[in-house]
């Protein structure tokens, strides 16, 4: 995946307008499919908006276009060379996409298994594995779209050629997502 190289903004070739339109395009699905409970598809956009912002920041620090990569392998990358207190809230930031993935990877792949875990409980009065799955799926696309809102804004405001502000403002803390993720997690591993 990394051998195709990113098309850069400011190279006169027009990736940055084309970039912008295709955000545009990925904010409005994203809040289409979560309204109509499609939550894969707002999932994976979620997914390539932070990848390509990951992509963006780590072509920027390492002065090298980076490709295309994986969300776990942009996150190793990153922590090896974001340093300094002024990126704090963006290294916060990419502690929490890591746990993220982790939660998507896991709920998306245990979708219709069932674990050997004894016997099963009286489902009858409860809602069905399917519910809790999807309200899960749910859950986990929300907090995916505040965390590319996040890094969409915190990769921003380091670039000084950044202008567009495509994503809505975060309407939560940093810390308050991370929190909401370390208490899904919680849930994840009781349910799962």
């Amino acid at each position: 995946m990394a051998d195709q190289a990113r098309g850069e903004a400011f190279s006169g070739n027009g990736y940055g307008t084309r970039r912008r339109m295709l955000y545009e395009s990925a904010r409005d699905q994203i809040e289409r499919s979560i309204q109509s409970g499609i939550y894969g598809e707002a999932m994976a956009l979620c997914e390539s908006i932070l990848a390509d912002r990951l992509e963006s920041r780590l072509s920027f620090l390492r002065n090298k276009n980076r490709g295309f990569q994986t969300l776990g392998t942009l996150v190793c990358a990153l922590r090896s060379v974001e340093k300094g207190d002024a990126t704090q809230p963006l290294r916060d930031t990419i502690e929490a996409i890591d746990v993220w993935r982790k939660l998507r990877n896991r709920a998306l792949h245990q979708m219709v298994k069932v674990a050997d875990n004894g016997p099963i409980a009286d489902w009858q009065n409860k809602p069905t594995d399917w519910k809790v799955r999807t309200d899960f799926l749910q859950r986990i696309v929300s907090l995916g779209y505040e965390l590319a809102q996040h890094l969409y804004l915190r990769v921003a405001e380091l670039n000084p050629q950044h202008h567009d502000r495509v994503l809505p403002t975060p309407r939560r803390a940093i810390d308050v997502v991370r929190a909401d993720l370390a208490s899904l997690k919680g849930e994840a591993d009781d349910e799962f």
